[in-house]
């Protein structure tokens, strides 16, 4: 049993051994402290979540933490734009968010050579082939 503050006076228990419900506790017990909000910064977005998911291990094994926001959003599909549902990692700290970049380029790096990646040439995020607008600022993929 996990407590968190909430807000000035009050607490709550979550029970949980998943890892996702703690980190989402922590995020709460952050949005409340007092006197700052916290500062998340997002660091990778995919549709797959399996490849969010394997990016939070790797990030959790440096000792980075973070979290995933939008895990359980696919059954929002065709209620809302299908870019705000896919999953994105947040690290909880943004003092982290630059080594966090780094391990997770490095392991762009190790990808096989034949991937597909455009980089957008309106703020300068990489995506991958499959992606035809850019998650960041919805300029669109440049065209072969």
């Amino acid at each position: 049993m996990v407590t968190r503050v909430l807000a000035e006076g009050q607490a709550r228990a979550f029970e949980s051994s998943d890892a996702n419900l703690a980190a989402e506790a922590d995020f709460l017990t952050l949005c409340w402290a007092k006197p700052t909000l916290p500062s998340m910064k997002q660091v990778f977005v995919s549709q797959n979540l399996i490849e969010v998911e394997m990016r939070k291990e790797r990030l959790e094994q440096a000792g980075i933490r973070c979290m995933i926001k939008n895990q359980r959003s696919s059954s929002l599909a065709g209620e809302i734009p299908f870019v705000e549902i896919f999953p994105e990692l947040w690290v909880l700290q943004e003092q982290d968010y630059d080594q966090a970049r780094q391990l997770l380029e490095e392991e762009t790096d190790l990808l096989p050579s034949n991937q597909d990646f455009w980089t957008c040439s309106g703020c300068g995020e990489r995506h991958e082939g499959q992606f035809g607008v850019c998650w960041k600022c919805g300029q669109e993929k440049p065209s072969s």
